[in-house]
């Protein structure tokens, strides 16, 4: 672990919680070691997996598990929406996992089967017939509050997983030369959301990951992250 700070929420200190900030450094290469097989997993499907594997075991609730993991969808309809383009444009890649599956011994043959089917979800979201179908769907209700992201990731079984990798933050430039630091932001309480992004050093290799859990599921995890030393 790189880095774990404590906050807690003054009004309910149930609610108190670690910010685990892991370099992974050299890590992504020996994850997608872990799960290679013929299909294409990506690194970031590779740290989801290990990270919804662990974060469920942590949890220890023994139920059924929803994932969503964000797609941004600017470059995949078509034609493709403009780079400087600042609406969101962001899908949800929703995986369903029995806790069964999740707690298996055999780690790494897990890991494997939760990559290839976050990449399956995520090649199947990202599809423009699929993009413009939730399009119209969301569109066409008649009370948009209602509408919601299907994953009960706050203080429930499942997890929210978005990525800000590869966004550009290091390529900004002010007139005053290009950022030397951009860290993570200072995210209110919650639980059962992982941000994957570049390292907060420009010079670093590898990603960090927040995570965001409540306080014993994230003591239980910091244990496990520690003893897999991958």
């Amino acid at each position: 672990m790189k880095r774990l700070k404590k906050h807690s929420n003054p009004s309910r200190s149930t609610s108190c919680r670690l910010h685990a900030r892991a370099s992974t450094n050299s890590l992504p290469p020996r994850l997608k070691a872990l799960v290679s097989s013929p299909s294409y997993v990506s690194t970031i499907d590779s740290l989801t997996a290990v990270f919804t594997v662990l974060i469920t075991r942590a949890r220890g609730h023994g139920q059924e598990v929803r994932i969503a993991t964000c797609v941004n969808g600017r470059e995949h309809l078509k034609p493709p929406l403009p780079a400087n383009y600042v609406g969101n444009v962001i899908f949800n890649a929703v995986t369903t996992y029995q806790a069964a599956e999740l707690a298996s011994d055999t780690f790494n043959d897990i890991l494997g089967v939760v990559a290839r089917r976050i990449r399956a979800s995520i090649t199947e979201t990202r599809d423009d017939q699929f993009l413009r179908d939730s399009l119209a769907f969301i569109s066409s209700q008649p009370d948009m509050t209602s509408m919601f992201v299907s994953t009960n990731f706050f203080f429930g079984h499942d997890l929210f997983f978005t990525s800000w990798a590869r966004m550009g933050a290091y390529d900004a430039d002010f007139s005053g030369g290009k950022p030397r630091y951009a860290g993570m932001p200072r995210v209110p309480v919650t639980d059962g959301l992982v941000v994957i992004a570049d390292p907060m050093y420009p010079e670093k290799d590898g990603l960090d990951v927040l995570v965001l859990l409540e306080t014993k599921a994230m003591k239980r995890f910091s244990e496990q992250w520690q003893a897999l030393a991958l």
